[in-house]
């Protein structure tokens, strides 16, 4: 992990503005002793945070939702899978909330003929990924899956469709953020060992060393402060963070600048179908 140079606040406010970074799909890691992390999710692309409950993991959950809302340079559509039901329910007029079974099962159904869509498109095009595809002046929407909370989803259909969506999606540009407050060995082999098919990790303060090790490899998670926000960034390398606080009140706020046209356009949509293009 990467020598500190200066103090990380205990608290830094939710101040992010996606459109000022360059990327498709900038996301706020927190603040680091070297500055900022902000990532392009589009390069990344699949992303796993962890962490015990109040840590931090729901608040960053919440901003990296609302920083993809208020991304007008890249068109988006975030899918959210909330198998604890209350936890985004605000959000439901401005993404696809899924909180049933039922739900995700045609959800994860609908997701997977989109990715088979779009890899058929690409092909066409003599494109490798979906960079090249808009590059060429086409148009395709960015389409962010978010699932909170992991060890939820017990449906084995769902958990071969995430599978398959983890190991094909990124050139599609489909991105997946999987959350879970405690990861385990037995948690990732029922979704076909899908810890080496996520290249970001996002650890919160966890127990102990074993939990932390599942996801970084080290024990780091285990030893940072015990304090809400503050984790383990790790993808091109390794950063203690401290994450932006977002209250639920805010966010109701921010969610008043975005195109609800747009928005509405998708939302009503029938649930088991994804935004046209």
């Amino acid at each position: 992990m990467q020598a500190s140079t200066i103090e990380i606040n205990k608290e830094y406010p939710y101040s992010f503005d996606p459109n000022q970074h360059k990327g498709y799909l900038p996301i706020h890691f927190g603040h680091s002793a070297i500055g900022e992390v902000v990532k392009d999710l589009a390069d990344m692309p699949n992303l796993i945070i962890a962490g015990h409950p109040g840590a931090g993991k729901s608040n960053f959950l919440h901003g990296l939702i609302m920083g993809l809302l208020l991304n007008k340079k890249t068109d988006i559509r975030t899918v959210v899978f909330d198998f604890k039901r209350l936890e985004y329910s605000y959000l439901r007029d401005h993404v696809l909330l899924i909180t049933k079974e039922d739900e995700a099962i045609q959800a994860f159904g609908a997701i997977n003929k989109e990715l088979d869509k779009r890899l058929t498109e690409l092909e066409s095009k003599g494109c490798q990924k979906i960079q090249d595809y808009l590059e060429q002046g086409c148009e395709m929407p960015f389409l962010v899956v978010v699932i909170d909370e992991l060890a939820e989803m017990h449906n084995e259909d769902c958990q071969s469709a995430l599978n398959r969506i983890l190991r094909l999606g990124r050139a599609a540009g489909i991105c997946v953020v999987c959350a879970t407050q405690r990861p385990s060995s037995t948690m990732m082999k029922a979704f076909g060992d899908s810890k080496a098919m996520f290249a970001g990790t996002m650890c919160f303060h966890v127990r102990d060393g074993i939990n932390s090790r599942m996801l970084l490899d080290n024990e780091n998670a285990a030893l940072i402060p015990s304090i809400p926000g503050r984790g383990i960034y790790q993808w091109d390398n390794e950063l203690e963070t401290q994450g932006m606080f977002l209250p639920i009140k805010k966010a109701r706020q921010l969610l008043k600048e975005i195109d609800k046209v747009e928005v509405m356009n998708f939302v009503e949509q029938p649930r088991k179908m994804l935004p046209p293009r």
